[in-house]
């Protein structure tokens, strides 16, 4: 054994059908010719492929004759009737048996082959070592030299035989889950014109033999072809496709750690604290809008996640308790007490907002689907964005928690955070993704290093259960500002040394702030929350 090569993040998973030969088609014997032969050859097991008795031995893969093996011969386009054994295990060992129907002379050339006949095929694997020794050992020498022919003795060069497809070590894992290990029931592999190998019915007992997602898969020979892999684990198909184009050599082994893409899965929930509270974001930032002045209110949540209502009317607008000079819709609220009526104030004296909260969720929220919501608590926004453990693996980082985004909604981009829900699977294409879980501290000033989403890629992830916070600015009095580069969400919490402070969160393009605690008299963002029962 010596050549080795290793292939790190190959493949993927699927379940299929098929397989794939090495064109080397046999003819059928001739009549004997009568004459019969003892022929004898110091024969070696080449490369470091597949054998009879295959060890996988850490860096090679061992390869030696097995007493039980049958060697054919050809002289010309004439297989010989009969054929030879190997006289002891080893890598090397002498062959012997005896041969008739052909005519055997020194100097001949003959072509020495197991097995004699049909097409190499690798349909059937079993995904052991074992199995491929019994059942997908090719291997061929030609041309080899009759070193005499003495009363019937033939005697030949030393040769050494050459193996007619590669042996990989597969340890397949499920890329979107920490690269824990998958052990699929079928695997394909494709080499972008057709499938060359197919498993189609790995039996249970692989795993036991292997552990848990190893498959030894013998294939033919590919040179500098894009690889597939596609996997069938239960119900879900696992795929993976290499960036550049891949060769596996007859003769040799290999080793392929093949992270593969699994099905996308949504998640629904956001885990809020360490007992395991989980809560459910309301479809859009709370909205308040009146059409006489103020005088009535109704309560929806925005149609998008995305939506917010900036400098317009009527967050501009706003005259005292409630009260406006231009009817329309408020996005943006101070810090919710009895005498403010529930943030829809314009006063920027601090005393104006003492007192204790009153939540936003008592309020009759028209598209509210008939569930109780509330206001997240401080340390319930820290334990989202900072302490849980979602599950999640975005782009290469696990337990993706949040990042910084920019979504495209009809060719507008808004700026914003976007929230991974727990046990959510996302492939790797969802999103041109930026920093993950972070702070891209080089962003001064825009959002070019936040990850990028088309509305067609945001949608999907919505889809996926992920929740997006738009930086929709704060506003002091009447005066609305940061428009698309801050966000800032309340929380339930009043500070607990200074009464005219409660805890947010604030974020820019390159900050996040989960634990601040700021004056109520500015107004800003309000997502609510449902808790989800435990069962």
């Amino acid at each position: 054994m010596t050549n080795m090569k290793t292939l790190v993040a190959l493949l993927m998973a699927g379940a299929a059908v098929t397989s794939c030969s090495s064109d080397n088609e046999m003819d059928s014997p001739k009549a004997p010719a009568g004459k019969t032969y003892t022929m004898t050859v110091q024969a070696t097991k080449g490369g470091d492929a597949t054998t009879r008795a295959l060890t996988d031995a850490g860096s090679t893969l061992t390869a030696t004759w097995a007493t039980t093996e049958n060697v054919y011969v050809k002289k010309d386009d004439t297989w010989a009737t009969g054929t030879l054994q190997p006289q002891a295990e080893g890598a090397t060992a002498t062959l012997k048996g005896e041969l008739s129907g052909v005519t055997i002379d020194a100097g001949d050339k003959l072509t020495m082959q197991f097995p004699k006949s049909g097409v190499f095929t690798y349909a059937g694997q079993k995904g052991t070592l074992a199995d491929i020794a019994a059942n997908f050992d090719y291997a061929i020498v030609e041309d080899v030299t009759v070193s005499s022919v003495d009363g019937g003795n033939i005697t030949t060069d030393d040769v050494t035989f050459q193996h007619q497809q590669a042996v990989v070590k597969f340890t397949l894992q499920d890329k979107g889950n920490s690269n824990a290990a998958i052990s699929p029931s079928a695997l394909t592999i494709n080499d972008g014109t057709s499938d060359i190998v197919t498993l189609t019915s790995i039996p249970a007992e692989t795993y036991t033999t292997n552990g848990e997602g190893v498959l030894y898969v013998a294939l033919p020979a590919v040179s500098s072809k894009p690889i597939t892999l596609t996997a069938t684990v239960g119900s879900d198909t696992y795929t993976l496709t290499t960036s550049s184009a891949k060769s596996f050599a007859n003769g040799s082994f290999y080793r392929v750690t093949a992270k593969m893409e699994g099905p996308e899965v949504a998640g629904s929930y956001f885990t809020a604290n360490s007992s395991g509270l989980k809560v459910a974001f309301s479809q859009g930032n709370l909205q308040a809008t009146t059409t006489d002045g103020g005088t009535n209110w109704t309560w929806a949540f925005a149609e998008h996640q995305w939506d917010y209502v900036g400098n317009a009317t009527a967050n501009t607008k706003i005259n005292g308790n409630g009260t406006v000079s231009a009817n329309g819709t408020v996005d943006l609220f101070y810090w919710s007490t009895a005498n403010t009526y529930y943030g829809i104030h314009n006063s920027t004296d601090i005393n104006t907002y003492s007192g204790d909260f009153k939540d936003w969720g008592t309020l009759s929220i028209s598209n509210g689907g008939g569930y109780t919501w509330r206001t997240l608590t401080s340390a319930e926004w820290q334990h989202i964005f900072n302490d849980r453990t979602s599950g999640v693996t975005v782009n290469g980082t696990t337990d993706a928690r949040y990042t910084h985004a920019t979504i495209n909604t009809d060719g507008t981009a808004v700026n914003g955070m976007i929230l991974f829900p727990d046990g959510c699977k996302i492939k790797a294409g969802s999103a041109t993704w930026g920093t993950i879980n972070g702070i891209n501290l080089t962003q001064t000033s825009t959002w070019a290093d936040a990850t990028k989403c088309t509305k067609a890629q945001w949608t999907h992830l919505e889809e996926l259960g992920c929740v997006f916070l738009p930086a929709a600015g704060s506003r002091n009095g009447s005066v609305v500002s940061s428009v698309g580069t801050q966000g800032v969400y309340w929380s339930a919490t009043p500070s607990s040394t200074d009464g005219r402070y409660a805890y947010l969160v604030e974020f820019f393009q390159n900050s996040l702030n989960s634990t601040l605690h700021y004056w109520r008299n500015h107004a800003r963002s309000v997502r609510l929350v449902r808790d989800v029962p435990s069962n």
